[in-house]
């Protein structure tokens, strides 16, 4: 669905699909307890090649028993960042489509070692996401600047910021996972994230984006223990927020802080658009932002945005200042094989179809805003009754 969506703002649709990264940002609550001992020592291993590191996560995800723990060499071959980090960007360019398999893959074995490793076993996981997420923003970014200035550049450079996105919210991730960590680890986090050249890669707004994460639910729910720790970490996110300028642009984005995700999908988390004044049931980590923009005749306009992933589905939710329920209507009713649907729940509801993609859209008012809730994504994907559910979800925040 691509409903007045500026390109500023993270948009799928404007961004080739193998340059897209948004791993979860989730409390690990579900994984076996760390214990508290520093890491056992893993011995000496010889490194994979990133094809072999491809096809080991495949064998993992396909059968869990395998997957490989603390002290044991092929964990060591698993968290070792180089064959995804050490390339330049000639390299980048020429093996993109294996470079960016890492994205589906690790999201893939992350999936798998929250069911069946440790909270430090996931964080050194996480840990090698963020490294290759940051070499890849640096590798295809350079990459991008030596393209010719084409009609391409504009996905090219969409794709780079869908990554910075994506290392942001790893961060996001490393955050929830270390207050469960063993000490050990979570002393590596901290050094990570306390470290202003982690930061290097990120935008203002992804960096944005971290602080509000940390402002709205991690400091005020980690332990009195881990308050000041965290609070460092909040201090060189915002030195490095403020160390960034932005050239002047006709939207600004403002990005809510990550909630930590439901821990069992058969409760929703609800998520409420703060700015919007409405709210959604999601079933894993969502991002929710406000973009401010100028109307046609001056004014200053807002829209509310809340976004969930699961694979290639997308589970998202929107309202509009300055644009009416009709207005929704009309627009919807552009999209390919577009039905309108009797429903007993109140507002509009349209079914869309193509070949590759296919959804289902509820639209209504909402504090006089025009609203829509959005599922859509490859059809063999869809699930009927957890689209609706979400779409029935979109109600206004009392």
């Amino acid at each position: 669905m691509r409903v007045g969506h500026p390109r500023s703002v993270p948009a799928r649709w404007l961004v080739a699909a193998a340059l897209i990264s948004t791993p979860a940002c989730t409390h690990r609550d579900a994984a076996p307890a760390a214990t508290p001992e520093t890491p056992a020592a893993t011995p000496a291993a010889t490194g994979w090649t990133r094809a072999e590191w491809l096809a080991a996560v495949d064998g993992y995800v396909g059968d869990p028993a395998t997957l490989p723990h603390l002290g044991e060499p092929a964990f060591a071959r698993l968290v070792d960042p180089s064959p995804w980090t050490d390339l330049s960007w000639t390299e980048f360019g020429d093996n993109l489509e294996e470079i960016t398999r890492f994205f589906p893959a690790i999201k893939q074995l992350a999936a798998v070692a929250r069911a069946h490793a440790t909270v430090d076993e996931v964080v050194e996981l996480t840990l090698l996401e963020f490294d290759v997420e940051r070499a890849m923003v640096v590798a295809g970014a350079e990459f991008v600047a030596h393209q010719p200035d084409d009609d391409r550049r504009a996905t090219r450079l969409d794709g780079i910021d869908q990554m910075r996105l994506g290392a942001a919210m790893v961060v996001c991730g490393l955050l929830y996972e270390a207050i469960d960590a063993g000490d050990a680890h979570r002393a590596t986090v901290v050094t990570r994230l306390t470290d202003p050249a982690s930061y290097a890669g990120l935008s203002r707004v992804h960096l944005q984006l971290v602080v509000a994460t940390l402002d709205d639910y991690l400091l005020p729910m980690v332990r009195p223990a881990l308050r000041p720790t965290y609070q460092t970490i909040r201090d060189a996110v915002a030195a490095a927020y403020a160390g960034r300028t932005e050239p002047p642009s006709p939207t600004q984005l403002t990005y809510q802080g990550i909630a930590p995700a439901a821990p069992d999908p058969s409760h929703p988390t609800t998520i409420v658009s703060i700015g919007g004044g409405y709210a959604v049931d999601v079933d894993r980590s969502a991002l929710a932002w406000r973009v401010d923009v100028t109307g046609a005749a001056g004014q200053p306009l807002a829209q509310h945005w809340v976004e969930a992933r699961d694979g290639e589905v997308r589970f998202e939710a929107a309202c509009f200042d300055g644009m009416t329920e009709a207005a929704l209507v009309t627009q919807s009713q552009g999209l390919p094989g577009a039905t309108l649907v009797p429903s007993s729940v109140p507002g509009t509801w349209i079914t869309f179809a193509s070949a590759d993609n296919a959804g289902a859209v509820r639209i209504l008012s909402i504090a006089g805003r025009g609203c829509v809730a959005i599922v859509e994504g490859p059809p063999a994907q869809l699930d009927a009754a957890r689209g609706d559910a979400f779409l029935t979800s979109l109600r206004a925040n009392p």
